[in-house]
C-alpha cells in the first residue's frame, strides 16, 4: 500500500469487491455499475455504460441491457450475458429478483 494510513475498508480492492457484490446483490444499481463496468474485462465502454443506466426501468438488469445495445461488439454482447450468472451467487435467481422487485 502506497499510503499507510488507508485503512482495509478503503483499500480499492475492497471497494471493487464490496461493489461487485452490491451489483450482484442490486443488479441495476447504477452507482455501483459505474464504478466497476471497466474492471469486469467485457469491453463495455463508457457510453454503453451510460446508456444502460440511463436506460435503466428495472425490467432488465444492466447487463442485460448491455448485451441487448445493438452498438456493441460481439465480444462484449457475450462478455454481458457470461456475467449474468454472477446474480445466483446470493441464492437468488434473475425471475426471484424480478418478481420481488429486490
Amino acid at each position: 500500500m502506497k499510503n499507510s494510513d488507508m485503512t482495509f475498508f478503503s483499500h480499492p480492492v475492497v471497494n471493487d469487491i464490496c461493489d461487485f457484490i452490491q451489483l450482484s446483490l442490486d443488479p441495476w444499481d447504477g452507482e455501483a455499475f459505474l464504478r466497476i463496468y471497466y474492471k469486469m474485462g467485457a469491453g463495455i465502454s463508457k457510453k454503453a455504460a451510460m446508456e444502460a443506466v440511463d436506460a435503466n426501468t428495472r425490467r432488465l438488469t444492466l447487463l442485460d441491457t448491455v448485451a441487448e445495445m445493438d452498438e456493441v461488439s460481439v465480444y462484449t454482447r457475450n462478455s454481458a450475458r457470461h456475467w449474468l450468472p454472477i446474480w445466483t451467487i446470493c441464492g437468488m435467481s434473475q425471475q426471484e429478483k424480478l418478481s420481488t422487485g429486490s
